[in-house]
């Protein structure tokens, strides 16, 4: 049995139901910032297979075609420029794991909370294993997946934007979770998911991390 510390039972299941009755939610007095939206995504396995606890064949690993683990992000993905998100690819999932999250965050900089997360979706299905460029503003997505309200307030990607001539480091981190995310009001933010994870550390399978750099430009 999963033992969750501080533990909450509102699941986030509650959200997809509400955003698949594809915008006849009349009961509910807070409306989704935005609609819900179909996200493109390729998978290795069938939505319908169960977890098993079989042995991954291999390391969660993360990776982009646009650019190589440590290098520079191209200016494409910045926020004052066409501000679209890179296209990831992932391997690896344990077999174990039924959701994954994904947070990209600017680790130069450091506030109370953490650093300043450009972008989280969580609840991703355990079959998606890529995300396409350009994943669309919206709150959820047609396959249960949730995008968190990022340093803006948007339930969007946020490009690089460090100041002009300054070189920062953006981590995109995968977390795969043997759970759901529970717990978690309407709408949260970045850092409220985060909180979960790091308060619940027993419901991480595996994670990794891909590294990118980018130097500011004007806006």
């Amino acid at each position: 049995m999963i033992k969750i510390r501080g533990a909450v039972i509102l699941a986030i299941m509650a959200v997809v139901s509400l955003a698949a009755c594809d915008g006849q939610g009349a009961g509910t007095t807070e409306a989704p910032v935005v609609e819900t939206a179909e996200l493109t995504t390729e998978v290795t396995v069938t939505p319908t297979e169960e977890p098993t606890t079989e042995p991954t064949p291999s390391e969660l690993t993360l990776t982009s075609a646009a650019f190589e683990n440590g290098g520079e992000i191209p200016e494409r993905y910045g926020f004052y420029q066409d501000n679209v998100s890179p296209p990831l690819t992932w391997v690896g999932t344990p077999n174990a794991a039924q959701t994954l999250v994904l947070i990209m965050e600017d680790r130069y900089q450091e506030t109370p909370e953490g650093p300043p997360c450009h972008w989280m979706l969580y609840n991703i299905p355990r079959y998606v294993n890529t995300l396409p460029e350009g994943v669309p503003a919206a709150l959820t997505f047609t396959d249960a997946t949730v995008q968190a309200a990022n340093l803006n307030g948007e339930h969007a990607y946020a490009g690089p934007f460090p100041p002009l001539g300054e070189r920062h480091e953006y981590v995109f981190t995968l977390y795969a979770l043997r759970t759901m995310v529970l717990g978690l009001p309407f709408g949260a933010t970045c850092d409220e998911v985060r909180q979960i994870i790091e308060d619940n550390e027993d419901i991480v399978l595996a994670s990794t991390e891909l590294i990118g750099w980018y130097e500011g430009v004007a806006p």
